[in-house]
């Protein structure tokens, strides 16, 4: 500001992070760069589109990503990486003089979720699952970065529990996923490999996976005075938590607030992998392990399955199949998520090009009409679904199914 005020110009300005600048030629001070294919052939070719998303997705990907330029027209968009904030700087922000309640415009209204926002807080940024419709690792990046014990717990004690209306439960301890908390990459490079995901389609060596800070963290909070449960709902890595036999039964014994959501999102293998989710056999491993502490502990507690509908990828036959788990497992689901194209994904980029961006192998994307079909399976029971369910099954050839999955009991 002080420049512009003195006379000076803009563009003699140092590009600052994490912003975008346009420049007539690519003669810049920016030297390390990756060089996109043109905006005007990305929006005309599918193919240049799903190379034009693979390139810029793997940059974002890389610990020290390098200023991505992408031509338009007659100029060129430099857009430098954003700069991490650190562990500490995380700290300092949960004690900045927020007002810690709603806007004044909704007055005395009741909020839903306010409860829920208060008596919670935010352990890490970050995320290294990569599934293919979420973009938290290209707005948080794929490093964990960790808030301090101490920070957690000073803002436990002295904000949160001391709250005229906090009644001893703390909603969540978490993060875009909740058992990341403390996980690194041991490599000596620090995520600088190309991997899409540290998770899939296995779980990297170098991934240091120990539950070790999550769980000291969780007795340290559990101790506090005036503290009576600490949830975790923001949602875990089953197969993460799977690795780690003491951090399940502390989350079975002491972190389960009567459900705990997971998000398996489907059944079928071939949709999972288009996801870069694991096998649904490990979502069953852990079902069990679940149920099998319920039942020695003679306690009462569920499990929650979040599933995801018309996912590219996802066919109307694996609806299918994942309807008649549904049906035989006597589930039937509250909400169902119709997969919705958002920036910055994976899974956008497959529902516009009808490609895997990585591979550019060709893949069936539901539009129109199925994607109704595809979630209608997946609440069969309820009345307003019927006459899509008959078309879905009519498509499949498969009517004698209607009567099984739409029956009320």
């Amino acid at each position: 500001a002080e420049h512009l005020r003195a006379g000076g110009r803009w563009a003699d300005l140092p590009q600052p992070p994490n912003s975008t600048r346009a420049y007539k030629t690519l003669d810049s001070a920016l030297a390390d760069r990756l060089l996109l294919p043109s905006a005007e052939k990305a929006l005309t070719d599918r193919k240049i589109h799903a190379e034009h998303f693979a390139l810029y997705f793997r940059e974002g990907r890389k610990k020290k990503p390098r200023v991505i330029v992408e031509p338009y027209k007659d100029r060129f968009l430099f857009t430098t990486p954003p700069d991490n904030l650190t562990g500490r700087e995380v700290d300092e922000l949960f004690f900045l003089p927020f007002a810690r309640a709603p806007h004044p415009r909704y007055k005395n209204q009741k909020i839903p979720c306010y409860d829920f926002v208060r008596f919670s807080t935010i352990t890490h940024r970050g995320c290294f699952g990569g599934c293919a419709f979420c973009a938290i690792s290209q707005h948080h990046g794929r490093q964990i970065i960790n808030r301090s014990e101490e920070s957690i717990l000073k803002e436990l004690r002295e904000i949160i529990c001391q709250d005229p209306d906090f009644k001893g439960t703390i909603f969540d301890l978490g993060g875009p996923t909740a058992n990341m908390y403390g996980m690194y990459c041991q490599s000596g490079q620090g995520y600088a490999c190309a991997r899409d995901s540290c998770l899939y389609p296995k779980i990297c060596p170098n991934l240091h996976t120990a539950h070790t800070r999550q769980k000291s963290l969780l007795a340290r909070a559990r101790k506090l005075p005036g503290v009576k449960k600490v949830l975790l709902n923001s949602g875990i890595r089953y197969d993460l938590a799977l690795l780690d036999p003491e951090y399940m039964e502390t989350l079975f014994t002491h972190h389960v607030g009567g459900q705990l959501s997971l998000a398996p999102e489907h059944i079928c293998e071939n949709v999972l992998q288009v996801m870069g989710k694991p096998s649904y056999k490990l979502y069953v491993k852990f079902l069990n392990k679940f149920l099998a502490f319920n039942k020695a502990h003679n306690v009462k507690q569920y499990i929650v399955p979040y599933f995801i509908s018309a996912h590219p990828g996802c066919t109307l036959q694996d609806s299918l199949e994942l309807a008649l788990y549904l049906k035989e497992h006597h589930l039937r689901l509250e909400q169902a998520q119709n997969f919705t194209p958002t920036p910055m994904t994976a899974a956008t980029a497959m529902y516009y090009t009808g490609l895997d961006p990585f591979t550019k192998k060709p893949l069936p994307v539901p539009k129109g009409e199925e994607r109704a079909f595809q979630k209608a399976l997946l609440q069969p029971h309820l009345p307003k679904n019927y006459r899509q369910v008959a078309k879905a099954l009519k498509l499949l050839r498969r009517e004698d199914l209607l009567k099984t999955l739409t029956q009320q009991n």
